[in-house]
């Protein structure tokens, strides 16, 4: 929604942005994805999921908890129909404690809602392996993957994976019964979201406002690129910034360990094609497209169960110690760093909305992120209405460039005049160069509350809360 408000102009009452009062109904989910970049099944989920458990924050991430818990258990009973307990014990602790599972776990978005869908449609293939293609896996194997396409278009490369592992691995009537249930979900797939996927196809195809952060015209693009595929195992199992080349060898060591039986041992198929799908399709897009899908751990997040799989499965055969000796490696390298992943900074939303409710009804309140990208100003309100008063509708205004004079000229209409600006090394008379200031004041999110003057002033002092 914040794409489509409008910049540069007073909007009073300002859109109750992520509110369930007054919202259309559930079913309008799946007709209004114009403006996003996703299809709409998590979304659907989540809005009846928050019908049911509330808006609070607490309700809306336990979804993603849920899942994350669901896509272990899924992962676990996998691995063991595959490589046995004790793999399946290992893979199943690598990724209940890999940073970047744990993140997107406690994420309200599509993620770990895709990790339990696509690792749901492993856990049916399998059993339609070992047990036969009776009717309820292979209904099971049709939900999921409808639901895992559904989800997120990048799952196309774990799609193509298990299709590729059925026509390979089955024989008879369960390779045909299988590949019969893949083109049956595809075509569910098609008849319902086909015309929406156009038009989310023509925004993949030119950078836009939602997809220009992907792109990467700068020389290099193409070393980048292989050294961040290098990396990628140590960003799938702790996720700590580094460009440290360590961090590239170690990545490569453990590429090497889990590729080393590499055509000797054909239990390990489904997660090699799996890794290969998942990382081959997002590294093909960056070199063709000169695109940085690899460096955003949330595109390379559905590769993790794969590389925890063989980083417990590989060792499996080598001897009584080393099953678990390198797992349980890989897992203390995990718990050393899952610190990191509950200490990180992330902008306090909260704080800024308590001191903003503190302004009154005929106050303005003007966003502004010069510095950044021109949808800053738009993500900075829409983090603030989340947790803003329901009942606290402030007149706003989006800054994304110069204000026309008959914007300005509403000033003198508002008791107060308050700009939040995210670029706070930029002075606020540099903004709004006909106006003074006063403060700031602080918040513990990333940006500067100041007080707008409707006259000039020649000196600055502290500015009263809002």
């Amino acid at each position: 929604m914040h794409l489509t408000l409008p910049d540069n102009t007073i909007i009073n009452p300002p859109p109750a942005t992520t509110r369930l009062l007054n919202a259309p109904p559930s079913w309008k989910v799946w007709s209004t994805m114009q403006d996003a970049t996703h299809p709409p099944l998590y979304f659907l989920a989540l809005r009846l999921w928050r019908n049911l458990t509330g808006e609070s924050d607490l309700a809306s991430r336990l979804l993603s908890v849920l899942c994350s818990l669901a896509a272990i258990a899924f992962l676990y009973d996998t691995t063991t129909r595959l490589h046995g307990h004790t793999a399946a014990i290992w893979a199943a602790i690598i990724m209940a404690i890999a940073s970047p599972q744990i993140e997107y776990a406690q994420a309200t978005r599509n993620y770990a809602f895709l990790l339990m869908t696509s690792l749901a449609a492993c856990s049916a293939l399998t059993r339609i392996e070992i047990n036969g293609p009776r009717i309820i896996y292979l209904l099971w194997l049709t939900a999921a993957l409808l639901a895992t396409a559904l989800t997120h278009y990048f799952s196309i490369g774990a799609l193509l994976a298990l299709f590729a592992y059925a026509a390979l691995r089955f024989r008879g009537p369960a390779r045909w019964k299988t590949l019969a249930t893949f083109f049956a979900a595809g075509l569910f797939f098609l008849i319902l979201w086909l015309p929406h996927l156009r038009a989310h196809l023509h925004t993949f195809s030119v950078p836009e406002r939602t997809t220009e952060f992907l792109y990467d015209p700068h020389p290099g693009h193409i070393l980048r690129t292989l050294k961040t595929l290098a990396t990628l195992p140590m960003m799938l199992l702790i996720n700590l910034p580094s460009n440290s080349p360590v961090w590239t060898a170690i990545g490569a060591l453990i590429f090497i360990l889990i590729l080393s039986p590499l055509g000797r041992r054909t239990d390990l198929l489904l997660w090699w094609l799996w890794l290969a799908g998942v990382i081959g399709s997002l590294a093909a897009l960056d070199l063709l497209r000169n695109t940085q899908q690899l460096p955003f751990t949330r595109y390379t997040l559905l590769a993790g169960p794969a590389l925890y799989a063989l980083i417990a499965a590989v060792p499996a055969r080598w001897g009584k110690l080393t099953p678990h000796l390198i797992p349980a490696a890989i897992a203390l390298v995990c718990a050393i760093a899952l610190p990191h992943v509950y200490e990180r900074n992330r902008p306090d939303f909260q704080d800024l909305a308590k001191l903003l409710d503190q302004a009154g009804p005929n106050d303005l309140l003007i966003f502004a992120a010069p510095a950044k990208r021109q949808t800053a100003p738009a993500e900075l309100f829409l983090g603030y209405s989340h947790y803003s008063n329901p009942l606290h509708r402030s007149p706003i205004l989006l800054m994304t460039d110069t204000l026309p004079p008959q914007v300005t000229a509403q000033f003198q209409n508002f008791q107060h005049i308050w700009l939040i600006n995210a670029s706070p090394e930029i002075l606020p008379t540099q903004i709004l160069p006909n106006y003074a200031a006063l403060g700031p004041a602080q918040t513990r999110f990333p940006a500067t509350i100041w007080q707008i003057l409707p006259k000039p002033q020649a000196t600055t002092r502290p500015a009263a809360k809002p």
